[in-house]
C-alpha cells in the first residue's frame, strides 16, 4: 500500500522524512523551513525548491490568537500557562477542527 502524500510533491515528502536534510515541516503550525546551518537558525520558505508549488500559509499566529481569545492564554510559553493548554494544540488537531 502506497504511503499518502501530505506535502506538495515527493520530493519534499521524502526530505521532510529524512533526519539528515535540513527541512522541516511543523504541522502544529503548519509551516515549513530551511536550516541555515551557517546562521545557526531556521527560514521559513513559502515555495517548494523542489517543484516550486506555493506551500500553505503558516499558521502560528493563528494558534496564538485563538490561545489568546478561546482560553485566555496570552503567554503560552510561561510554565503557569503550559498546563493550560488543550491538547488538540500539541498537534495539527486544532487547525483541523477549525477548518483552517
Amino acid at each position: 500500500m502506497r504511503k499518502k502524500n501530505n506535502h506538495c510533491c515527493e520530493l519534499m515528502m521524502k526530505f521532510v522524512n529524512d533526519p539528515k536534510i535540513g527541512i522541516e515541516y511543523n504541522s502544529k503550525y503548519r509551516e515549513y523551513s530551511i536550516d541555515l546551518i551557517y546562521m545557526s537558525s531556521r527560514q521559513g520558505i513559502q515555495n517548494c525548491p523542489f517543484c516550486g508549488q506555493k506551500l500553505p500559509l503558516s499558521l502560528r499566529d493563528n494558534y496564538f490568537e485563538i490561545l489568546q481569545k478561546e482560553y485566555n492564554l496570552d503567554n503560552p510559553h510561561h510554565e503557569s500557562q503550559l498546563k493550560l493548554i488543550p491538547k488538540e494544540f500539541t498537534s495539527d488537531e486544532w487547525w483541523k477542527k477549525r477548518g483552517l
